[in-house]
């Protein structure tokens, strides 16, 4: 396998670390990987190594805030001024794009998990042709908090 770590500037000048772990053959597919809030993507290494023996490259961004994407330790969970969520969902955009490039005709899955598939579902639902297939983990569920909020909109509505 074939383990690197770098950095890419996003189109709004922010630089970005990105691990990447890939199969010694070529890979059947790209995996890219959203990791959740407080979280790193080297801290998916375990998951990345399984992977990659079976064909798979693995493509793990720290996101804005987080791992070594934050400059400092006041930076830590900053995503941006204004627009942050749009604004990271614009880095997993421009890191698809960069992939493709580099791996024409080859499938990307878009994984995520807890925060991250949150960032997911905005690409999905901006840019969801632009992948083969959609990972999402511990995302949330509906709990009883939120049906009863509904519950008592709705009422506040009907007053």
């Amino acid at each position: 396998m074939k383990e690197e770590s770098e950095d890419f500037i996003a189109s709004d000048g922010k630089k970005l670390h990105l691990w990447r772990l890939e199969p010694d053959a070529e890979p059947k597919a790209i995996i890219l990987f959203v990791h959740g809030m407080c979280e790193h993507g080297y801290r998916y290494r375990e998951l990345a190594s399984f992977l990659c023996p079976h064909g798979y490259a693995f493509f793990a961004p720290d996101l804005r805030g987080h791992g070594q994407s934050a400059q400092s330790r006041d930076e830590l969970g900053y995503l941006a001024d204004k627009d942050g969520f749009f604004r990271v969902m614009e880095d997993i955009e421009e890191l698809r794009f960069r992939i493709q490039a580099e791996f024409p005709q080859k499938p990307i899955i878009l994984f995520a998990h807890s925060f991250g598939t949150f960032i997911a579902r905005g690409c999905i639902s901006r840019w969801g042709g632009s992948y083969s297939a959609c990972i999402l983990s511990g995302s949330t569920a509906p709990q009883a908090s939120h049906v009863f909020g509904l519950l008592i909109s709705r009422v506040a509505c009907a007053l």
